[in-house]
């Protein structure tokens, strides 16, 4: 008599994906929130920072950014919108990454 292994693994595999990933959710979830406990709330501005008006010390305040950094946005003024940070080379795509929700270029 020929057991039903095989409609069964199938099975299991369709329930897993019509499950979707709520179990991975839970689990980013819990990540982030160890992550957001290890680091503290990001510093963010309320409206943001102008990267072609803000102080040095204003930009260097943004979360990865160095004074040496701020300094070269500085330097590299003015900017058409926030990627020029990275056309320019001002920034890597990293830190680029870390601080696009925190910037803005205003209307001139």
């Amino acid at each position: 008599m020929r057991r039903p292994t095989r409609r069964w693994t199938v099975l299991a595999l369709a329930a897993m994906v019509l499950a979707g990933p709520s179990g991975c959710s839970q689990v980013e979830r819990r990540t982030h929130d160890t992550w957001q406990g290890l680091i503290g709330q990001p510093r963010q501005p309320a409206r943001g920072l102008d990267i072609n008006s803000a102080t040095r010390d204003e930009l260097a305040s943004l979360p990865g950014l160095s004074d040496a950094d701020a300094e070269r946005i500085i330097d590299h003024r003015p900017y058409a919108d926030r990627d020029g940070l990275l056309l320019k080379r001002v920034l890597g795509h990293k830190k680029f990454r870390r601080i696009r929700d925190y910037v803005y270029v205003g209307r001139t």
